[in-house]
């Protein structure tokens, strides 16, 4: 998907952006609050749009989701980004959405039921998984005898 952002609804983000910055910021020789926006520019400039670019390619990529009413599978990546100050913003994301399925001609197939028997045998096997998965062990003081498990060490001399 393949999506462009006109300059014009990008530049509130960025001017928002060196705004907030501009609140935080001090700046030797300039009050806190107080540091002119073109020096922001110049210093902070490349943080700054790297910072808005990752804000708008979330903000439109969802808009874009939304107006093409895509059912996403999962949630995209981001695969090329191209923005320069004044320029539009052009990300190419790639997602997976959900294959549109459409059923045609199933009436009149014949579905065989298969039936299941149980046997006795079946349930007895069942019932003795259970009861090995459930089994607890415990010690016990009179020796071991059949079906017992032993636990013990050995050390060679």
């Amino acid at each position: 998907m393949e999506v462009e952002v006109p300059s014009e609804e990008v530049e509130p983000f960025v001017g928002n952006a060196y705004r907030s910055l501009q609140k935080k910021l001090h700046v030797d020789g300039f009050r806190k609050g107080k540091v002119p926006l073109s020096i922001i520019r110049q210093r902070f400039g490349k943080a700054v749009y790297a910072e808005v670019v990752d804000e708008l390619v979330q903000a439109f990529f969802r808009k874009a989701v939304e107006e093409k009413e895509l059912k996403l599978v999962s949630p995209g990546t981001i695969q090329e980004v191209s923005f320069d100050e004044g320029e539009p913003l052009r990300f190419v994301a790639e997602v997976e959405v959900e294959p549109e399925v459409r059923v045609t001609d199933y009436r009149g197939l014949k579905v065989e039921k298969e039936i299941l028997k149980v046997t006795p045998k079946d349930v007895d096997a069942t019932l003795e998984i259970l009861r090995e998965q459930r089994a607890e062990t415990k010690p016990v003081d009179e020796g071991a005898s059949a079906g017992h498990l032993v636990e013990g060490d050995v050390q060679a001399l």
